[in-house]
């Protein structure tokens, strides 16, 4: 028989699974990992996926005529391609099967054995920490994260994205020991202290949500909770939420670069005219290397 009836707008779907790809795996180390879990009910259907460390929930509307809910391995849908004319997608789980139905279009994808494989993150145990703007989170993320580490060499801690709640702010930090990015929160209201450090797919989750959800996010601030030793936060609003375990290491004690103890001189310079001509030589810099990375020098000539 019928264990789930819904219908979800093509467009929001595939703006859903856009989102999905970052964090499901294409070759999971265990088959947990490649599984998605869909859920109707009150008129919400909600899209989950796993990697192990992070998960993401996205709960998109639908029109829901039997609550329910179906486990299958992401990539079979992750891969589909979906008619460009349609406009509604209707998705009705049977026993041992998912039919997906469009306007030109039917597709059946097994179900999973056991739904209750789905590994879902421990998040009962988390307490509110913070809400923040979700557009200003956006920014940060997308001002930061191109300092963090891209060689698959280098220590994780290096890859990931840190949040510290300072006296002042709440900075999201990345650093790949060679640049240090900093940008610092200012429409916040923490409740308690943390310092946690999350992997490089939770922040590109993050940031892409953020920029493109499958709904305007509008006015929603975005909630952040953690438990006692920030080892799992969760990122939370009206239209997803965002578990991740966090990065065990101990991010760089970037504060020391901030604070030097002895500075020779300072100046300052047009940010416009020093970023045209850092365009302008970037041709010439040698290309980067693990052992030698591009070096520009700056000289003051008073």
């Amino acid at each position: 028989g019928c264990k789930m009836r819904a219908t979800i707008d093509a467009k929001t779907l595939q703006q859903a699974l856009k989102i999905a790809r970052i964090i499901t795996p294409r070759k999971p180390a265990i088959p947990q990992a490649g599984l998605m879990r869909l859920t109707a009910a009150d008129n919400v259907m909600t899209l989950s996926v796993t990697n192990c460390r992070t998960q993401l929930d996205l709960h998109l509307p639908a029109q829901v005529l039997r609550p329910g809910q179906a486990v299958i391995f992401a990539e079979n849908l992750l891969r589909m391609k979906f008619p460009a004319l349609s406009v509604s997608t209707e998705f009705v789980a049977f026993d041992d099967a998912l039919e997906i139905l469009t306007t030109s279009a039917h597709i059946s994808l097994p179900l999973h054995d056991d739904p209750n494989d789905f590994p879902p993150l421990p998040s009962t145990d988390c307490r509110k920490v913070a809400q923040m703007d979700s557009i200003e989170l956006h920014h940060a993320i997308r001002l930061t994260a191109f300092a963090a580490s891209k060689d698959p060499q280098d220590d994780v801690i290096y890859k990931g994205l840190h949040f510290a709640r300072t006296q002042y702010a709440i900075e999201v930090v990345a650093t790949d020991r060679y640049r240090l990015a900093i940008y610092r929160l200012r429409n916040y209201d923490a409740e308690h202290e943390f310092k946690f450090t999350i992997p490089p797919e939770a922040a590109q989750t993050l940031k892409d949500i953020v920029a493109n959800a499958p709904r305007p996010l509008g006015p929603h601030p975005l909630e952040l909770y953690a438990n006692d030793d920030n080892s799992v936060v969760v990122f939370e609003c009206p239209i997803f939420s965002l578990t991740t375990s966090t990065i065990a290491e101990q991010f760089p004690r970037y504060e020391r670069l901030l604070t030097p103890s002895q500075i020779d001189f300072s100046c300052r310079c047009d940010a416009c005219e020093l970023l045209k001509c850092l365009k302008t030589i970037k041709p010439y810099a040698q290309p980067e290397t693990r052992i030698c990375p591009p070096v520009v020098t700056l000289t003051y000539d008073p």
